[in-house]
């Protein structure tokens, strides 16, 4: 099951409360960044849900609320810098009427409490 929402904390919430009341045997959600999994964590808390005992919860971003929640979210890392300086410099192609390249960006999984049992099996 999925829910919807627009990327804000307060949609991250009304859309897990909405799927772990509608499917309580969920286990884990990923949200599509670390906003909306905050709002995850709001909701798992009211429905007293334990992360990660309960409920895994990971997010899209790695921004610097990851390491201050409690247990830690689990993450993927995008390169948001290096992102503004490719899309910047293929503005100006598209400007000058060059041809942008394609190219991708490494992300990476940044494995925090939120996931407690991938820890056991993928070294931090």
């Amino acid at each position: 099951p999925r829910a919807d929402g627009d990327f804000s904390l307060s949609s991250g919430e009304q859309a897990a409360h909405k799927l772990l009341t509608q499917h309580p045997e969920i286990t884990a959600i990923m949200a599509l960044n670390d906003f909306m999994a905050v709002g995850a964590y709001r909701a798992a808390r009211s429905l007293k849900r334990l992360i990660p005992d309960d409920l895994v919860i990971t997010g899209y971003d790695d921004m610097p609320i990851a390491t201050e929640l409690v247990p830690s979210l689990t993450t993927v890392h995008q390169p948001i810098a290096q992102l503004g300086e490719r899309l910047a410099s293929k503005l100006i192609d598209l400007i000058e009427g060059r041809e942008p390249a394609q190219e991708a960006l490494t992300t990476t999984l940044q494995v925090r409490e939120s996931t407690g049992f991938v820890q056991e099996l993928m070294p931090l």
